[in-house]
Parts: structure tokens; C-alpha cells; sequence
């Protein structure tokens, strides 16, 4: 394997979990409504697990890297895609309650 596709690899699985952290930290610096913040980190962590659970499969084949879903399951299939449904969405609402809220001072 070479190491641009690892480096995607690991990029697709972990990034999702990386922008979920950015939305943490922005969320405790601006003025929010907590039950969306909620909602949007909420959003994020199940499309990670969703994610996460979707790779799983290849991961114990020896797949490392891989991109899309060419070699996975029909199952497994409908897991990725719908984890990327909830981690949009996540991105959508952080985006939106980000760009209503005013910034202190």
C-alpha cells in the first residue's frame, strides 16, 4: 500500500472525529444554544461510530486502504453512506449555529 492511500485512509476515518473536536471548542467560545450544540456533536459522534463500524470489516481483512465502498458489503455499504448522511448534518449545524451567533464584543 502506499502512503497517499493510507494517509486518505486514515484521513476519511478520522477526520469526521477531528471537525466533531473543532465543534466542541467552538461551541464553548461562542454564545449557543445548548440543545443545538447538543444536537450537532450528537450528530457528529454517531455518523463517527456509524463510520467507524462500517470499516471495521476491512480493517480485520487487512484492507487499509481503501476509499468508498468497492469492497465492502451490501450492509456495510448503507452504514458508510448513512454515516456520512449524520456527520453532514453535523457540519450543516455547526455551520448554521456558528454563522447566527455574535461573538462577545
Amino acid at each position: 500500500m502506499r502512503k497517499g492511500e493510507l494517509f486518505v485512509n486514515v484521513a476519511l476515518l478520522f477526520g469526521p472525529f477531528a471537525v466533531g473536536l473543532f465543534a466542541v471548542a467552538a461551541f464553548s467560545l461562542v454564545p449557543v444554544r445548548t440543545e443545538f450544540a447538543v444536537l450537532s456533536i450528537a450528530l457528529y459522534a454517531a455518523g463517527f461510530v456509524l463510520l467507524l463500524g462500517a470499516k471495521i470489516p476491512q480493517l480485520r481483512r487487512g484492507v487499509w486502504g481503501s476509499v468508498g465502498t468497492a469492497h465492502m458489503s451490501e450492509w456495510n455499504r448503507r452504514l458508510y453512506r448513512l454515516a456520512y448522511v449524520f456527520l453532514a448534518s453535523g457540519l450543516i449545524l455547526t455551520a448554521m449555529i456558528l454563522f447566527s451567533c455574535k461573538l462577545p464584543g
